[in-house]
């Protein structure tokens, strides 16, 4: 079984730090870390390989996440790229999710089992 690639990004290393230890216990799972928004997207234009997953962070130093999703949902090459969008500071994150064209969201806190439940939805082939 080949693994799925899931693109992670948030701006707090600590936080991304766990999200990484929690998601490499999948094993299924191969991850790639970012901490900004322009990151994501020079990434994405470098790679030929469309990750299987993007989760991101709405509240990004240089990009908000919000927009990263509506400048990727604008390219047909990732129309179909599932993303989660993740915040601790919006309460209706739900709705900003739908509104950008995330495919679901995460409300900081989270717990690793919450977050590994969400994550292999998206990856099941």
């Amino acid at each position: 079984m080949s693994k799925k690639q899931v693109l992670i990004c948030d701006d707090n290393q600590d936080l991304l730090q766990i999200l990484s230890m929690g998601l490499n216990q999948l094993p299924q799972v191969q991850v790639v870390s970012l901490s900004n928004g322009k990151g994501i997207m020079k990434y994405l234009d470098q790679t030929h390989n469309i990750p299987d997953l993007l989760i991101v962070d709405l509240m990004l130093p240089d990009l908000e996440g919000d927009d990263v999703i509506v400048l990727l949902r604008k390219k047909e090459k990732f129309a179909q790229l599932p993303i989660i969008l993740m915040s601790g500071v919006i309460y209706n994150i739900e709705n900003r999710a739908k509104a950008v064209g995330a495919n679901d969201f995460l409300l900081k806190p989270f717990s690793i089992k919450d977050l590994k439940e969400k994550v292999a939805n998206y990856l099941t082939d």
